[in-house]
């Protein structure tokens, strides 16, 4: 048998660390585009 409660905290850390990397890239995407390096 599964242990729930280890697998929910598995689960959970691993979806944090994608959604931090994505939200992460976004913002340095951003900032780059603001400062006008992008032409």
């Amino acid at each position: 048998m599964i242990n729930l409660e280890s697998f929910v905290i598995t689960f959970l850390h691993s979806e944090l660390s994608v959604l931090l990397r994505t939200s992460s890239q976004m913002v340095a995407n951003n900032m780059i585009e603001m400062s006008g390096f992008k032409t």
